[in-house]
């Protein structure tokens, strides 16, 4: 009975509603307008159905104490132990690696249920006043820990019932969700067992959830056969340059051409198709048709209210390497810390949404020509159950020297372009092959727009641990951009931005055409995660409709109010 009561309660938190764990920033600016997507990549399951099983699990649980009691003695002095360190390293605000000794201690005794009980605590202690990487570090703890749980459930024949096929999917979504990196046999057992079962799935669980979750898993057996493949080949070679021809003689860019009186149909062809970014030179004044400086954006868009990001290395796994600050200001206040001097480079207002919050600046604001075909902006995206991921943009990045973000790539295969109105900002981009390959070279999991193991600047990588990002180094290609230039970084090419001065951006990103494959692919996946008839489903079923995906290319620039029409140009 106290078995059953424990697990009861573990219940309710592990179908609670959470928050994802990062989000570029347009997404973010999103959810804080209406809380669109609670959890889209997530697990967040329905709790019906959940009762039918509760019993049947409690009662594996005390079975398996009784029958194997004193074997677990010593594990289980091992898993006290563990704890009583997570329990302090809580206390110090060491939350990832508290979390890393509880998932250790639920390994050696998988039938305690402490473990979360200690997660939920610490959560319900700092409430709201828990930072999102804080949040995120708990939420990623939870997820391992439900992982072993179930797993050793499974193992035990406990979840074999009828009623039991929610927790089968998703004790095989947990499997993929937190693959370990640096362990390619672990890694390719969970992945094993997360395909043996969805191979079993089917009946009240649905054939199309059962399709995104497969095709997930084949993607990351994929990623994760091609990273073994290079680890040999590294090993039995040990020369990190001799891996990197064979992977690609010729990378498709090693540097960046600075371009100007571009046609968008040589930019579409040459650029964005082929994965190079261009630095676009003559569009200084014709974005926002005028020069803008830190005094004109400050006095039209001023008492807007933003939030402030913080690049730390608790926040490694957030989207960019920056979580939640707490450190909320008017623009004007933080423009006038920022050009004062007085603000410090680990803070930095990134991609901050426009829309809404500051429609005196989108008065002047013309669209490119190369970005007006957007499939965003030209589906109707704001209908029929459909969700405009980046209906915020544009935005507004401004920072102090020293600032900028870690190596990422954009949300849901978008591109991005950047003008700079003032500053001077250095662009590392890394040419990589392919999709695969990249997710394979950078360590990146099923969350791929992260890679957590690339270094940050400055600091220097333990090849030992991550020896494929030797590889990777020899697809690095660094530019600066100065006042008036325009950035663009295709889908799918990994950057991170360092701001060598103060800087003043505005930004947007846009979906092409040859990205719409990469597209379904990514929201697929984030589908497996979240429950069927969301927007998710909505927006697959517009980006299949191929024939309103092609269209000529436009050689004007558009108004802002026109191009965000949701429908085809004239």
């Amino acid at each position: 009975q106290v078995e059953s009561l424990s697990l009861a309660r573990t219940q309710l938190l592990l179908f609670a509603p959470r928050a994802m764990a990062g989000r570029k920033g347009g997404e973010q600016a999103a959810a804080r307008k209406d809380d669109h997507q609670a959890s889209p990549l997530w697990p967040h399951l329905p709790a019906a159905g959940v009762a039918l099983v509760l019993a049947l699990v409690a009662a594996a649980m005390v079975s398996n104490r009784m029958s194997s009691g004193g074997e677990l003695l010593g594990s289980s002095v091992a898993a006290e132990r563990l704890m009583t360190e997570a329990e302090v390293l809580l206390r110090e605000g060491r939350v990832p690696v508290a979390v890393s000794r509880l998932v250790a201690a639920q390994e050696l005794d998988p039938t305690s249920l402490r473990a979360l009980e200690m997660l939920r605590g610490f959560r319900e202690s700092l409430d709201g006043s828990m930072p999102q990487h804080t949040r995120a570090a708990v939420k990623s703890g939870v997820e391992q820990l439900e992982r072993i749980i179930y797993a050793d459930l499974y193992t035990q024949g406990a979840l074999s019932g009828a009623g039991s096929q929610k927790l089968l999917l998703r004790l095989a979504q947990l499997h993929m969700l937190h693959l370990p990196v640096n362990d390619l046999e672990r890694a390719g057992q969970d992945l094993t067992a997360a395909r043996a079962i969805l191979g079993k799935l089917g009946g009240s669980v649905g054939p199309a959830t059962l399709e995104v979750c497969s095709s997930l898993a084949s993607k990351l057996s994929d990623v994760l056969e091609e990273r073994r493949r290079l680890t040999a080949h590294l090993r039995e070679t040990g020369d990190a340059k001799e891996v990197a021809l064979t992977m690609l003689p010729a990378p498709s860019f090693s540097s960046v051409d600075r371009r100007s009186g571009l046609s968008a149909k040589e930019f579409s062809e040459e650029y964005l198709a082929k994965g190079r970014p261009v630095i676009i030179t003559d569009y200084a004044t014709r974005v926002l048709q005028g020069t803008w400086d830190w005094e004109r954006v400050r006095s039209v868009c001023g008492d807007m209210q933003v939030a402030l990001r913080r690049r730390s290395a608790d926040a490694r796994q957030q989207w960019a390497g920056l979580g939640e600050s707490g450190v909320n200001s008017t623009l004007a206040a933080w423009m006038d810390e920022v050009i004062g001097g007085r603000a410090p480079s680990d803070l930095y207002l990134m991609d901050w949404g426009l829309v809404g919050n500051c429609d005196g600046l989108l008065k002047h604001f013309h669209m490119p020509r190369y970005f007006v075909g957007d499939l965003w902006k030209r589906l109707p995206f704001n209908t029929s159950g459909a969700r405009d991921p980046f209906g915020g943009h544009p935005s507004l990045f401004v920072g102090a020297a020293g600032s900028g973000s870690a190596l990422h790539v954009d949300s849901l295969a978008s591109t991005f372009w950047q003008l700079l109105l003032r500053g001077r900002k250095r662009w590392t981009f890394l040419a990589l092959p392919g999709e695969v390959q990249r997710r394979a070279l950078l360590y990146a999991g099923a969350e791929h727009e992260t890679m957590a193991s690339y270094p940050q600047p400055g600091e220097i990588y333990n090849a030992s641990v991550h020896p494929l990002l030797d590889v990777a180094m020899h697809f690095k290609v660094e530019v600066e951009v100065g006042v008036g230039e325009v950035m663009v970084v295709p889908h799918d090419v990994p950057h991170l931005v360092e701001n060598l001065e103060d800087v003043l951006a505005v930004s947007m990103n846009v979906l092409d055409a040859s990205a719409v494959q990469r597209v379904k692919e990514d929201l697929a996946g984030r589908a497996c995660y979240s429950e069927r008839g969301s927007w998710l489903d909505s927006n697959l079923r517009l980006l299949s409709q191929e024939h309103l995906l092609v269209g000529p290319f436009a050689e004007r620039d558009v108004p802002f109010s026109e191009y965000r029409s949701y429908a085809p140009l004239d």
